[in-house]
């Protein structure tokens, strides 16, 4: 059988800046590509142009919002969500997997804020953590901790209103099993592949990602050197741009 194809858009920093999903509450695969004639507007692309406006919208609304951490807001003038999550063509209705959302270098669950209100209608937040612990872990400024999983699963807790419907799909960080297959339209590496690389891990996370994504799914990535940028394949299209850049330099996806 055919893989299916992904598209990989890397964008990298200048600075240093459970349960299993719902199937019902996937969305509707989207519309084959209609065939138009010259001088004529592309319906599929038009529909596909405005979905991704109405997440800008959508996440633009949500960094207004009252229940983001302290501080997350200083962050938005780096990270620049609205701009990188258009780039990765977000839409409200896509199931969105979140790997480590929890990252020190982004703040505790960052794109959490962001996502997990704008996909609870229409779409699906999944976000990957450790087992709770069974004892009160130590303090740890590192990624990918025990103590790290359980201030994010505290932070789930503390606001139902907002994080409710977030799915934790329960991982290994050593050995990921995502268990997934070809249910997401876009998983989210938000400074993750350095860290996949220092333990070792980063071709296993790929070959889950790849089977997680539907056909046609994207795999959007930011990291913070060029260095750390996953090689082409004849399944994945690699798109670096410099997020600090102005956003008239960036690489557009292709269509």
């Amino acid at each position: 059988m055919a893989k299916p194809s992904l598209r990989l858009f890397l964008a990298a920093m200048l600075l240093g800046c459970g349960s299993a999903p719902r199937g019902s509450s996937s969305p509707s695969a989207p519309a084959s590509p209609q065939q138009h004639n010259a001088g004529e507007p592309d319906r599929a692309q038009t529909h596909a142009d405005a979905s991704v406006a109405g997440g800008s919208a959508a996440i633009a609304a949500a960094m207004r919002g009252s229940h983001r951490s302290a501080g997350a807001a200083d962050r938005d003038q780096y990270r620049h969500p609205v701009e990188t999550l258009a780039f990765l063509g977000f839409t409200p209705t896509m199931t969105v997997l979140d790997v480590g959302p929890g990252g020190r270098g982004l703040g505790l669950g960052y794109y959490t804020e962001l996502l997990a209100p704008v996909l609870a209608k229409d779409g699906l937040y999944l976000a990957t953590n450790r087992e709770p612990p069974s004892t009160a872990p130590a303090p740890s400024t590192h990624h990918w901790t025990a103590y790290e999983g359980a201030r994010f699963d505290d932070l789930l807790r503390a606001a139902p209103e907002s994080y409710g419907k977030v799915q934790v799909m329960r991982v290994n960080y050593e050995a990921p099993k995502l268990n997934l297959d070809g249910k997401v339209d876009m998983v989210l590496l938000m400074r993750e592949v350095h860290m996949m690389k220092n333990w070792g891990t980063l071709d296993t996370w790929l070959r889950e990602i790849h089977r997680a994504l539907k056909p046609n799914g994207i795999l959007g990535d930011v990291d913070r050197d060029k260095h750390l940028a996953i090689e082409e394949s004849d399944r994945m299209t690699l798109r670096f741009v410099k997020q600090g850049a102005p956003r008239s330099e960036w690489a557009s996806p292709p269509r």
